[in-house]
């Protein structure tokens, strides 16, 4: 589905449906925003409440999970939208 790493490829190998057509955009930043939230978050109260971690271990452990996470989640989140859209017959899918 992606020719790069969130890069569409222009069409799909196998049928040839047209995958550029899509319009994206910026929501599946913003899912991925919300779902690192909703993860991160919960996990740095308990690890807090659970471990007496010094705060610089903390200002180096949380961004470098957070970036981690956020790499590993964009591109599946990216093609799911755009799953979607394609289900819909949305943003260029007719």
């Amino acid at each position: 589905m992606f020719a790069r790493f969130l890069k569409a490829a222009p069409a799909c190998p196998n049928c040839g449906l047209r995958l550029d057509a899509h319009q994206a955009d910026d929501f599946p930043a913003y899912i991925v925003i919300l779902a690192l939230g909703h993860i991160l978050v919960p996990l740095m109260i308990e690890v807090n409440a659970a471990l007496a971690i010094p705060l610089l271990w903390q200002a180096l452990i949380w961004p470098g999970l957070a970036i981690l996470l956020a790499l590993a989640m964009i591109q599946p989140v990216k093609g799911a939208v755009i799953a979607v859209q394609w289900s819909r017959r949305m943003a260029g899918f007719s």
